[in-house]
Order: C-alpha cells, then structure tokens, then sequence
C-alpha cells in the first residue's frame, strides 16, 4: 500500500508539492507526467523518506530496504565490473557469500546480461548499461520500484528493446511499479494507470486507467486527453514533451 494524504513539502518557502493526494495500486505500473520541475523527483524522496512532507502524511507499508531505484543516467561505478555494480544493491542486505552470487547471477539472467559480468561501464552500450542498474535494483527482490526517466537517455531502437524486456519483467516479478516520465509512449507502453500533475506547486490533476482507456478510445485518444488535461497548467519548460 502506498497513499499520499494532503502532502505538501515545500523548500525555502517555496511549495514544490501541495496538497497532494494519490493512491498508488499495488503490483501496477503507475506513471507520472507533468511537466520540468513539477516534483516528480520529489515524490520519489518522499517515498523513499529521504525527505519528509512539511504537511500531510504518506501511509505506506513498504520498508525503506523494501524499494529499490533506477536512476535515468544509469549511475555505475567506473572502477567496477558489471559484477560488481549489481552487488551494490546488496550492500545493505545479510546473507551468505553464496547467497548473494545466486541473487546477483539471477539478475543478470533477467536482464540477459549473464554472459557480460566481467565487463567494465566503459565498455558497455547506454542499452546494456541501464540493464545493469535495472539488474542492480532489482538484485534485491523489492517490492517497490521506482523508475526516474528509464529510457530517456538511450535512442530509439534500444529504448524499445528495453521497453520489451521490462514487459516481460514486470509480468514475472511481483512488485509495485512507479514510472517518472515525460514521455507519453512510456505511458501507453508499460503503464496501468497515469497520474497527471500540475506545474509547481504541483496537484494532481487526474488519474487515468490507461488500459481501460486504450479499449475504449485508442491510444491516439489517451495521447490527446493527457495532453489537453495538461496544457492550461504547464509552463514553457515543458515544450520537449512528444506525443
């Protein structure tokens, strides 16, 4: 369970979040859309209770070691090996030497990387290196994942391999899924339901059941109606959003 209840938290007296309230569904992919410097990030260190709210409260039953993050720029350490890097996620975690090799050998296999453990950052693709940090936070099994901007850095022929891949992933793993984007693709590629922000101090401005939606109208339909819930409240630093 993972609800934000009237949450506010502002910075230097700023609101970057204000009165927020949202339900997150347990085992879905959610995404979250809105425009640059709406708080996106910001909802993620509240969740992950690096920050707290300065107003309202986030009712959770997920455990800080619970969660796990895919960060946009991959953020792999140079000096170790595909190996290595996946290991951190295990940093935190007890258990045996042996247990660690099976978990750390089990996330390569999902994410087809078994056969590069020995390979350097430097020597992988963007494609193969945002598999190693998806590896790497999944390496400890969580039960929450959040994704900041996953395939934003990769071009167009890896991000769909990458997108592919995650679909399988997702419908083995158990786990709730929360997907920062700006892209409307990523919302009807992977995402059970989007939740629109405003710009800063962000609300929520609807929620949509994606699936539900595409049935119903197309995907050419959700495209326009995330567009037009968004349009009267961005500002001019969202003008890179595609549909």
């Amino acid at each position: 369970m993972l609800e934000f209840r009237d949450v506010t938290f502002s910075y230097s007296d700023a609101d970057i979040i204000k009165k927020l309230s949202l339900n997150f569904v347990n085992n879905r992919v959610t995404a979250i859309v809105g425009p640059s410097g709406c708080g996106k990030s910001t909802i993620f260190k509240l969740i992950s209770g690096l920050i707290k709210p300065s107003s309202g409260g986030i009712k959770t039953d997920f455990y800080r070691d619970a969660i796990s993050y895919v960060f946009q720029d991959y953020r792999l350490l140079p000096w170790f090996n595909v190996y290595e890097n996946i290991a951190v996620g295990l940093a935190r975690s007890g258990g045996s030497r042996s247990d660690k090799d099976g978990l750390i050998n089990s996330a390569l296999c999902l994410v087809n990387m078994s056969s590069c453990s020995a390979m350097y950052p430097f020597q992988l693709s963007g494609g193969m290196q945002q598999r190693v940090g998806l590896a790497r936070a999944l390496v400890s099994k969580p039960e929450l994942l959040l994704m900041d901007e996953p395939f934003s850095a990769v071009d167009g022929q890896t991000r769909q391999l990458l997108v592919e891949e995650f679909k399988q992933l997702k419908d083995e793993l158990s786990m709730t899924t929360l997907i920062a984007t700006h892209q409307f693709q990523d919302v009807i590629d992977l995402a059970d339901q989007v939740v629109l922000l405003s710009s800063s101090p962000s609300t929520c401005l609807k929620v949509i059941n994606v699936q539900s939606y595409i049935e119903h109208s197309g995907e050419r339909a959700l495209c326009d109606e995330m567009w037009k819930t968004l349009k009267s409240h961005v500002d001019s630093t969202f003008k890179h959003v595609t549909t």
